[in-house]
């Protein structure tokens, strides 16, 4: 913090660390390591404070409490990259519908993060230009995609989808590359992700813009994921999800279920679902625990604690009397 400087409107997240130079030499745990000279070096991750404050008026209407805070990208890193790629380096791309995150792994660490402010939805923008409505041009890219042999049909040839797909995704690839080479880290393997990595034929673009790259699009993990009706769950969503599953240290049911019992917490609903990690296999599956309650044992059980306390107060009441009755004489 005394070196670093945040620079105006921007809040520090977190610090991550990347290795320490003891006596001139790099370690990266430098725990139980004699030295006179020590040097830390740390990945200081900012956002702008303007959408901090704004995260936090949302949680503070919705009177929540924030209990801690993680980085999704580094969430997603954890689950979708193995050990072996993340030290040997190689670089993580998400392609959102707006956005692209960039984060570059080596040695272990993650050494940049960074968001692009472009995505596959500038595509379907520019595609609307050649007057077309919003849900045409998102159909189409879906598809068709990049060099289509399909027959060409409606206002748009395949010629005008490969120009503006090219465009497009060329800039994404490119701000990828100059990303890579900005970090300095001896990056070759490059792995995407998110949606805009579904595109069809996309990697013909990839041979294009970065053909110096050993380029693979890695699918989401595979586990079971239950959400509530409504929720979008998307590959960055499922893979981010499960990396704070990963990350979790308690088993918050078990312990609210010590507290109240299941029918207290659920009303008319007396089934609780948990989903927890499996430790057995290579991505994680969430399984799925049924716990079963019967209502008419809880209240059995309730009827013989009050019968308990009430014969309790009994026997005390008469113990009290039988003393002051001695007393007396």
């Amino acid at each position: 913090d005394a070196i670093f400087q945040i620079p105006e409107g921007y809040y520090k997240v977190t610090s991550i660390t990347q290795e320490y130079r003891m006596d001139g030499k790099t370690e990266r745990n430098p725990i139980g390591i004699p030295a006179m000279n020590i040097e830390g070096n740390y990945l200081n991750i900012v956002i702008k404070k303007q959408y901090k404050d704004q995260l936090d008026e949302c949680f503070e209407k919705a009177k929540l409490e924030i209990f801690d805070s993680f980085i999704a990208a580094r969430m997603e890193g954890e689950i979708r990259l193995s050990d072996d790629e993340r030290n040997n380096g190689c670089a993580l791309a998400d392609i959102g519908a707006e956005t692209t995150t960039v984060t570059i792994y080596n040695n272990g660490n993650m050494r940049k993060l960074v968001v692009l402010p472009v995505g596959s939805m500038n595509v379907t923008r520019d595609l609307c230009s050649e007057n077309i409505t919003a849900d045409e041009a998102e159909e189409i890219k879906i598809t068709r995609g990049y060099k289509s042999n399909a027959e060409n049909r409606g206002n748009l040839d395949n010629e005008t989808i490969n120009s503006v797909i090219n465009a497009r995704y060329g800039e994404i690839l490119q701000n990828v590359k100059y990303q890579i080479e900005e970090s300095g880290e001896l990056i070759q393997h490059i792995i995407f992700t998110g949606g805009g990595s579904k595109l069809k034929n996309f990697m013909m673009l990839t041979e294009e813009y970065l053909p110096e790259f050993n380029v693979e699009v890695k699918p989401a993990p595979k586990f079971n994921l239950i959400c509530a009706p409504g929720v979008n769950t998307t590959d960055t969503f499922s893979a981010t999800l499960y990396g704070l599953l990963n990350r979790g240290k308690d088993n918050c049911c078990e312990l609210e279920k010590q507290e109240k019992s299941l029918a207290e917490l659920f009303e008319d609903d007396s089934r609780e679902t948990q989903e927890v990690p499996s430790k057995n296999n290579d991505y994680g599956r969430v399984d799925i625990e049924v716990i079963h309650n019967d209502p008419e044992e809880e209240r059995r059980n309730k009827k013989e604690e009050e019968d308990k306390r009430r014969e309790d107060e009994r026997v005390r009441l008469e113990e009290e009397k039988k003393r002051k009755e001695e007393e007396k004489a």
